[in-house]
């Protein structure tokens, strides 16, 4: 069987846990006998009174196949729990979290020796992956150095600061770099689960999995759901300019409207915007203005054409243009998408 290891450490997600354990379960459970027939699996058959498995797979109890995974619960949130050292898994989740005092506390002996471990189990072969603030656990075995990661958008500059060699790429819900895997948001440990369902078995095995699920099994980008918040700071001209931006950026704005402003030169500016807000000004002018169209996509009956003018484009086509770029989807399609519908 294909041996699955998901991470309880101090404050993971207890949903993500249960959820992704429920997952593989109903993942031996629809698997028809004829769907993999190249894998080679344990000889232990589902019980015959299993009636999700023989629903779920159009298969009577007779011919119901055998489990794909052997999923454990690894309890690294207590001291006197057992580890799994000696064992060898071939994938290794660690989900999300609602709280940094342990992923972000680099001291403990619980947290050095989940550290090792996972550097071990990569060493012999185990696929690490993460959903949400799991990548940190991750970044802490140096393993994410110069490779793509994913994590939560709202903690994407925390974890640049935590790992600064690895690309982080907070636009996309998951990414598959073979022996690491990473999911975005904190619900994404159901991207997770399902693209590992895909890796270790068959794309086939996963699509009926989210059919079961009745869960979208297609591409997302986190991009569609990111809400442009700057990062707090203390530096009254940045500050000055961000008030005025907000007020203002239905209108023209002009870099020497923030100089004229603060008395500061553009040169002074443009450093100080990178190094409060990691953006230029007309970066942060451009987020705000789509960022007011986002709200009015979703809350109002506007028309595209006249957001686009209301949020301070003139031009409707560099309006969408710069739309789909920042966000992912059009104006017309994250209108569809997100909506209120009441």
């Amino acid at each position: 069987m294909i041996k699955i290891a998901i991470v309880n450490y101090p404050n993971a997600l207890k949903s993500a846990l249960y959820g992704l354990e429920e997952l593989f379960l109903l993942a031996n459970g629809i698997r028809s006998p004829q769907l993999l027939p190249s894998l080679n699996l344990a000889q232990n058959p589902l019980e015959p009174n299993d009636e999700l498995a023989s629903s779920a797979s159009g298969s009577s109890s007779e011919d119901t196949a055998k489990p794909i995974f052997d999923v454990s619960l690894i309890d690294w949130s207590s001291k006197t729990a057992s580890k799994p050292f000696g064992q060898v898994f071939d994938a290794i989740i660690l989900p999300p979290s609602l709280g940094s005092d342990f992923y972000l506390a680099n001291e403990t002996a619980s947290f050095n020796t989940l550290n090792l471990w996972l550097i071990e189990q990569h060493k012999q072969g185990a696929i690490l992956s993460s959903a949400c603030a799991g990548a940190f656990l991750l970044a802490n075995t140096r393993l994410l150095d110069n490779r793509p990661v994913t994590t939560h958008w709202q903690l994407s500059q925390k974890l640049k600061t935590h790992c600064p060699k690895a690309k982080i790429e907070d636009d996309k819900i998951l990414i598959n770099d073979k022996d690491i895997i990473t999911a975005g948001g904190l619900m994404a440990w159901l991207d997770l689960g399902l693209e590992l369902v895909s890796v270790l078995t068959c794309p086939s095995l996963m699509r009926q999995l989210g059919k079961q699920l009745v869960v979208d099994t297609g591409h997302r980008e986190q991009a569609y759901y990111q809400v442009f918040k700057p990062n707090k700071h203390s530096d009254q001209s940045v500050l000055a300019c961000q008030h005025y931006i907000q007020q203002h950026h239905a209108k023209p704005i002009k870099v020497g409207d923030l100089t004229q402003l603060t008395h500061l030169t553009e040169r002074t500016l443009l450093r100080r915007f990178q190094k409060h807000l990691q953006l230029s000004p007309s970066e942060y002018i451009q987020n705000t203005r789509i960022q007011s169209a986002c709200d009015l996509l979703e809350s109002s009956n506007l028309s595209v054409e006249s957001i686009a003018l209301k949020v301070g484009y003139l031009d409707t086509s560099a309006y969408r243009k710069a739309f789909n770029q920042k966000m992912g989807l059009s104006p017309s399609q994250f209108r569809q998408r997100f909506a209120s519908k009441d």
